[in-house]
């Protein structure tokens, strides 16, 4: 079966043996039948090669007026006795009930090119939403997994924190922890070299934290600048 297509989607080839198409462009399909939503065909250039079926669509052939049909004519030998007429009245039976079933095919034809355009945008919007589900799910994912993983190295932080405190040796800066603030929004205790930020009511943030925030997240206030005296502080406690 060959027939002209009209492609609806532009296509880049991923394989050797696909076609390039631009929408617009006008192809001729040469078999349908390789599955899994394959075409193969050529274009304009006499390039031959697979095309998506889903990015193209089925031109619609031109209508070709039908014949009006004749009925048979009598046949003479059945005027001559009754048996011969009852011998062809079946067999003109046969012919018409043919002939009538396929008035009844070509009546319908009409009608395939339209079904198969409705089943093709229907099977383009599923491939579409399901597209955009994998990708929202992706994108949740990798989310959940960055901040489980910024957990962990919170929780490890504070773990060795608390056994240099149980072991009675802490480092300077462990045993300093406990005064320092922390974060309220990654939960890190701000340490040099991080610079600290404050809004109008004092609240903290760290400056890791600052740019992907506007407004303090306890007060709801804007942040104004930079805490200088907090900083100077740490590192005071820092030092001793």
């Amino acid at each position: 079966m060959v027939f002209k297509a009209k492609v609806v989607h532009d296509y880049e080839p991923r394989d050797d043996d696909e076609l390039c198409i631009k929408k617009g462009e006008i192809v001729t399909i040469t078999d349908i039948n390789y599955g899994y939503n394959w075409w193969y065909g050529f274009a304009t250039n006499g390039i031959e090669g697979f095309i998506p079926e889903l990015y193209v669509e089925r031109m619609r052939a031109p209508v070709i007026p039908q014949r009006p049909r004749v009925k048979p004519k009598p046949s003479l030998k059945s005027t001559s006795t009754d048996a011969n007429l009852d011998l062809s009245k079946p067999k003109n039976k046969e012919l018409n009930d043919i002939v009538d079933e396929i008035d009844k095919i070509e009546g319908s034809e009409s009608n395939m090119d339209e079904a198969r355009k409705t089943l093709k945008d229907k099977q383009r919007a599923e491939l579409n939403a399901l597209l955009d589900k994998q990708t929202t799910e992706m994108n949740n994912f990798e989310k959940d997994c960055a901040a489980k993983l910024k957990r962990k190295m919170t929780l490890q932080s504070k773990l060795q924190s608390k056994l240099d405190q149980a072991s009675g040796s802490p480092s300077t800066i462990h045993g300093a922890s406990a005064l320092l603030p922390e974060c309220p929004v990654c939960l890190e205790e701000m340490k040099p070299p991080l610079k600290i930020f404050n809004c109008h009511n004092g609240h903290l943030i760290c400056s890791v934290c600052r740019p992907r925030l506007s407004i303090c997240t306890n007060c709801r206030m804007e942040y104004t600048g930079r805490a200088t005296g907090v900083e100077q502080m740490i590192r005071q406690i820092i030092q001793k």
